[in-house]
């Protein structure tokens, strides 16, 4: 979307667009994000966008010349830092094939700070190397281009289960979605939160997590959260309880 500000003829894009250095002399896009720019933008000189580095750095950018798919900017002022809004962390139980790459995808949209997989009892996944979370991370950076934010989401290697609830002890809320009889409702359980408040918000394998680890995340701090009769997949789970999250943050 284009926005056109009344008291002038340049145009501010409503957009952010990912430079890993935000202090080189001359602003150059990657080939993918400079054929959006001329090609799907259709920006023209004079325009003006933002630039991040997906950590929290903005700088702006006007276009000089658009030329044969391939757009020159100029910086059009110094950077600023942006402040991190309150971590929303979202562990997820490992699955098989590629369906991990849609609770990253999911996360990065809807502006989680982190992604944790890990594996419990019931996990029944390919073992996710190196390459896996490799791609993850180039997932969770190109969504993070595309929905504009400058903190990207940050996907952690593959965690085991005692490790897991340690990571989780640092956040102010605990919830684990649990098909069995559940303390609340997943909504109900996040208007108790209060917006400046990190959260971590936990999925389990398809079968479920046994007594023993709802027992550990209990111990841990968690609450047992549900989202009704209907069991979901982990994924579709996932992406539902995540929506949730972002909408009662205030859809930050």
């Amino acid at each position: 979307m284009v926005g056109l500000r009344a008291d002038q003829d340049e145009r501010d894009l409503m957009a952010c667009f990912w430079l890993e250095d935000l202090s080189v002399e001359d602003p150059v896009l990657a080939r993918d994000q400079d054929r959006h720019l001329a090609l799907v933008r259709r920006v023209r000189p004079g325009d003006r966008l933002d630039l991040t580095d997906g950590q929290g750095a903005l700088r702006p950018t006007r276009v000089v010349r658009v030329e044969r798919g391939r757009v020159q900017l100029a910086w059009d002022g110094p950077a600023q830092r942006v402040p991190r809004p309150p971590e929303a962390a979202l562990a997820a139980a490992l699955v098989r094939g590629p369906r991990f790459d849609e609770i990253v995808r999911a996360a990065a949209e809807l502006g989680f700070s982190t992604v944790i997989p890990f594996a419990c009892h019931r996990t029944r996944a390919d073992r996710a190397g190196d390459s896996r979370l490799r791609r993850w991370q180039k997932l969770a950076q190109e969504t993070g281009k595309q929905t504009g934010r400058p903190w990207f989401t940050e996907v952690h290697g593959p965690q085991p289960w005692p490790r897991t609830l340690e990571l989780s002890r640092t956040f102010d809320g605990r919830i684990l979605l649990y098909e069995g009889p559940a303390e609340i409702d997943l909504d109900r359980a996040l208007e108790g939160l209060d917006a400046d408040q990190s959260v971590v918000l936990m999925v389990g394998p398809e079968g479920g997590f046994i007594d023993q680890e709802v027992a550990q995340a209990r111990e841990a701090g968690f609450k047992t959260a549900g989202l009704g009769p209907t069991i979901f997949r982990t994924e579709t789970a996932a992406r539902i309880a995540a929506t949730l999250v972002w909408n009662a943050r205030g859809r930050p």
